[in-house]
């Protein structure tokens, strides 16, 4: 049992997490390997890739086929049931991924399907679906001055003023191959991962920050652009990437509350869909998009 330190909490577990800080003190969390039971015959297949599951307002219940089977309950404990001669790369992948969102959506935050920068002393979020260039954007601005806060999931919680914060996760990127060479990533920072490859980042902000601006990531065949969403769809695109939404859509208290926080997100932070051509990614002339498309000024 190894003790690390994530956030503002202590985590004890069984299984070891990359990147993380080992620490002293009490555990707020526990991870351990237990098995428990599930009825498969109340989970509905959600989030796609063979993920089974259902939620509550005290657990997540998730079932990866031939990876594990997992329990979240109330921002304290994971169970973690691995299949047998299951790949413990792929355990831990769901582990730092969905399972740890899970856990923290108990604890109070909302977690968002992206990444997020400090760029220039403004906190910077990249939404958008698996592909849409996210990790690629995060890894390739950390060279040009940001400090990384996430990649993958985006953290978000109000601090004592009131003020929407996201908050550092991982210090690493996942990557494509292609994106690896496009960047011309040493060797040496490569380690494999689930599907794609693990990439440690070089500035790493370990303090959160206020949130200024969104960008939305899509393809598009007409390449290159942006543009300035209503207000509604503004709305309808942060519940779209929320990185559990599949399950909270079936918890009323709970969406409403995530609806008005995403609300009081969209009142603090100015927010634009900015397109990339479907074939390929220039990282420079995508970020140079992203940032003229804040200069408009509405």
């Amino acid at each position: 049992m190894k003790v690390f330190r994530f956030f503002d909490f202590v985590i004890a577990s069984e299984i070891s997490i990359p990147y993380l800080s080992e620490t002293d003190g009490k555990p707020d969390v526990h991870i351990h390997f237990s098995k428990f039971p599930f009825n498969d015959s109340l989970a509905g297949e959600k989030g796609g890739n063979g993920l089974w599951g259902r939620a509550n307002n005290n657990s997540f219940e998730f079932r990866a086929n031939g990876i594990a089977r997992y329990l979240v309950h109330k921002g304290t404990e994971i169970l973690i049931d691995p299949f047998p001669q299951a790949d413990k790369n792929k355990v831990r992948g769901l582990l730092t991924g969905i399972v740890i969102a899970a856990l923290l959506h108990q604890r109070g935050f909302v977690v968002l399907h992206g990444g997020a920068v400090n760029f220039g002393n403004t906190g910077m979020l990249f939404l958008g679906e698996s592909g849409a260039g996210k990790s690629s954007l995060v890894s390739y601005i950390q060279t040009h001055g940001a400090m990384v806060l996430s990649d993958e999931l985006c953290i978000l919680k109000k601090d004592i003023n009131g003020i929407i914060m996201t908050w550092p996760v991982l210090p690493h990127f996942m990557l494509c191959e292609d994106a690896i060479q496009r960047q011309r990533i040493k060797a040496n920072k490569i380690q494999p991962g689930d599907e794609k490859f693990r990439i440690s980042a070089d500035s790493f902000s370990e303090v959160p920050i206020s949130i200024s601006r969104i960008a939305v990531l899509q393809k598009s065949s007409a390449g290159l652009s942006w543009r300035l969403p209503g207000e509604i769809e503004k709305l309808k695109l942060i519940l779209r990437n929320l990185y559990l939404r599949a399950f909270l859509n079936d918890m009323d208290e709970v969406k409403s509350q995530i609806i008005k926080f995403s609300i009081d997100l969209l009142n603090q932070a100015d927010l634009r869909v900015v397109y990339r051509p479907f074939e390929s990614l220039d990282e420079k002339d995508f970020l140079r998009k992203i940032e003229e498309s804040f200069e408009y000024c509405s």
